[in-house]
């Protein structure tokens, strides 16, 4: 219980990037080009590997901040700190928001996304540490990096496809 207070504590004193996303640029859509067209049948396959294989990774670990499906803290509660979530939450869905399934909503070019996805999971750094330390759970094993790599590796040969388009 120590550990949560200060933790707590430590949360309620970081400024809000630094908070959620540690300062760090993840990609996202600015200054994306235009994608290239790709056909519906190749987003439903890729997403029904996501439905299968991802997303049940993504909901346990990204969706509190990623998705209109947060569960929020106790914590929340506290006034600043409600403050201070709903912002990291709002700047998360900025950069990637999976509430809707794949292609995620804020990309027009679904293999941009796998791109920006797979080099935070290579950097290690979502989830942001100081999230972490509130939600020990929230970190990704490396079973699930695996699965993500795998499934972003698949669906960008099949969006890249000469037989996509």
């Amino acid at each position: 219980m120590t550990t949560q207070i200060i933790c707590f504590l430590t949360m309620t004193l970081i400024s809000p990037m630094a908070f959620a996303h540690e300062g760090g640029n993840h990609g996202g859509h600015q200054a994306e080009s235009p994608p290239p067209p790709v056909s519906r049948d190749v987003l439903d396959v890729v997403n029904d590997q996501y439905l299968s294989q991802v997303q049940p990774i993504f909901k346990a670990k990204c969706f509190d901040c990623h998705s209109n499906q947060t569960v929020f803290p106790w914590y929340y509660r506290i006034p600043g700190v409600k403050q201070l979530i709903d912002h990291d939450i709002a700047e998360a869905r900025e950069h990637l928001d999976m509430s809707h399934d794949f292609p995620f909503s804020g990309y027009r070019n679904p293999a941009r996304a796998l791109e920006d996805i797979e080099d935070v999971v290579n950097r290690g750094e979502m989830p942001p540490f100081l999230y972490t330390l509130m939600h020990r759970d929230a970190k990704l094993s490396d079973a699930d990096i695996l699965a993500i790599k795998a499934w972003i590796l698949e669906s960008l040969a099949l969006l890249r496809s000469p037989s996509s388009q």
